[in-house]
């Protein structure tokens, strides 16, 4: 009997912390601000034209955008650009598309329906430093949950979604740059002791 009271009452202690905490976090998360922003950029071993090529290739996010399952692609908006549809899990699904661009070095992504993420605008600059690529990202949204509002705050506080956007790309890139060298020295093997390779006669 006092076993089970003991675990009853560690039971309600814990519902009852839960309560309290989400209480708690709705409260001040209710006093932050809506409009948030993030900003972050990274030199790569990639070059510029590697890191925009990648950044284009829509379909092949799965690939490395962190926590994202498929895309969907949904053809072009009133400009021509670039449309597409995000799923993640538990339901979260993002709905982007261009909206200003200019080559290699600039582009503009705007949030046009998230069902449970946050709307907003995404912007990639793109430069070149001594044969490094450098990507400067930056993330303007508009969190109108405060649960939402309270965990960039105070939880997330190490790494936020810039960061780990730019660090999941840069795996991605690191990669792709060493099946280019395999390839590269598939196609053209490395002759030893600088020997000039056998000429068929």
């Amino acid at each position: 009997m006092k076993q089970a009271k003991s675990i009853l009452y560690i039971f309600s202690f814990s519902v009852a912390s839960l309560f309290f905490g989400i209480v708690f976090a709705y409260i001040i998360g209710g006093t932050l601000p809506e409009r948030s922003s993030l900003g972050q950029s990274k030199s790569f071993d990639a070059n510029q034209d590697l890191i925009w090529a990648t950044i284009l290739d829509i379909e092949s996010y799965p690939l490395w955008k962190p926590g994202l399952k498929t895309v969907e692609m949904l053809g072009t908006n009133e400009k021509g650009y670039t449309k597409w549809r995000e799923f993640y899990s538990l339901g979260k699904t993002i709905t982007y598309e261009i909206t200003d661009y200019i080559p290699k070095s600039l582009i503009q992504i705007q949030i046009t329906d998230a069902k449970r993420a946050s709307k907003g605008v995404w912007i990639y600059k793109l430069s070149n430093y001594q044969e490094r690529g450098i990507l400067q990202i930056k993330r303007f949204a508009i969190v109108k949950n405060n649960i939402e509002r309270f965990n960039r705050r105070w939880i997330d506080t190490k790494y936020n979604e810039v960061d780990y956007t730019l660090m999941s790309l840069n795996v991605y890139l690191n990669q792709l740059l060493e099946d280019q060298e395999e390839i590269r020295d598939l196609i053209i093997p490395e002759v030893e002791n600088n020997e000039s390779p056998p000429l068929n006669t």
